[in-house]
């Protein structure tokens, strides 16, 4: 028998995830039931829906400030890279050392890293500020006077990680009406696709031919296996938060003068 997917502990994008995988499981297994192949529809047109929704929200709310903020990055990183470059053309050796020495990381990530897409610009910039933030950088940063300039890269990028996490947490734990009604039409039809499975498991046990009874029950193992994950994952997140999160009693008291 298949377990309660418990969906109240599952975030927005909790759910299309989970929802996504059941459906890739039980559509491989039963590729060519009409009932399954019914079901499985309406749950892929629901995945649909509930990120079309949240998506619509993320956009609007968050794309002015990803520009804003990326544009501030994108200043900090081509500061410090002409700074750079500029002191190791000096004629002084320590300088010219130094200078060389944060100029050659820039050009490790590439030199124009600012133009790509928000993701692999993120990931460039992360691995460039963990470099220089390496001993032997920072007494080069120091040497040609470029610690301020490195600052102002680090604290650029995460604010625009700061945004990125608050886009992907508002895409998770959006509750407008839209997304309401997309979230209870996803949870509806993966009950039905679950729930249709145990109905073929119950009439294949009846039946005497019983030709589909191993793929019922390897599929019904591995359904549970993804239910199982899910909501021992789910149910960790929500312990942290609580536990991250006062009572009401305790709030009143460290408030209280």
């Amino acid at each position: 028998m298949i377990k309660n997917l418990q969906t109240s502990y599952l975030q927005n994008t909790e759910l299309t995830v989970v929802a996504q995988r059941l459906l890739d499981v039980v559509t491989e297994a039963l590729p060519t039931e009409p009932s399954i192949q019914n079901a499985a529809e309406a749950v892929r047109l629901d995945i649909q829906q509930v990120n079309a929704a949240l998506n619509r929200l993320s956009a609007s709310e968050y794309t002015a400030q990803l520009a804003e903020r990326d544009e501030v990055r994108d200043q900090a990183f081509i500061a410090l890279r002409d700074f750079a470059k500029a002191y190791s053309s000096r004629p002084v050796a320590d300088l010219s050392a130094a200078g060389t020495r944060i100029y050659e990381l820039f050009v490790n990530h590439g030199l124009t890293a600012y133009r790509s897409g928000y993701t692999d610009q993120s990931a460039e910039m992360i691995l460039l500020i963990e470099q220089l933030s390496e001993p032997e950088a920072q007494q080069a940063l120091d040497t040609i006077g470029a610690g301020a300039w490195f600052e102002e890269l680090r604290d650029a990028q995460s604010s625009f990680e700061q945004v990125m996490k608050a886009k992907a947490q508002a895409k998770s734990d959006d509750d407008t009406p839209a997304v309401r009604e997309a979230r209870s039409d996803l949870i509806r039809n993966v009950d039905t696709l679950l729930g249709t499975i145990d109905v073929l498991k119950k009439l294949e046990d009846r039946s005497e031919a019983k030709t589909n009874l191993e793929t019922l029950d390897d599929l019904i193992i591995a359904v549970n296996e993804i239910i199982t994950d899910v909501t021992g994952v789910a149910r960790a997140r929500r312990t942290r938060e609580e536990a991250a999160e006062p009572d009401s009693q305790t709030l009143a008291a460290s408030i209280a003068p």
